[in-house]
């Protein structure tokens, strides 16, 4: 189902016969393997568990750090 551009991705129901909970993304391939699992504690809703597909660009700061307990204060002032 596709709502204003955003796909649902929970088509079964996890309380009842009411589906109630919302996993919406912008990508369908970004959101897979939903499915229900156990009861959440004494409640009559079910817990769901997916896979989101997310990459994301790691930098390395490499901006080197002065080790200031070292250094000579005396001569420096």
């Amino acid at each position: 189902m596709v709502i204003r551009f955003y796909s649902q991705h929970i088509h079964f129901p996890a309380r009842g016969n009411a589906i109630m909970d919302l996993v919406l993304s912008r990508e369908p391939e970004i959101v897979s393997h939903v499915k229900t699992i156990n009861n959440l504690g004494n409640s009559d809703h079910n817990m769901i568990l997916f896979s989101a597909h997310l990459c994301c660009n790691v930098y390395a700061d490499v901006k080197g750090l002065r080790d200031c307990r070292l250094r000579d204060y005396v001569k420096i002032r």
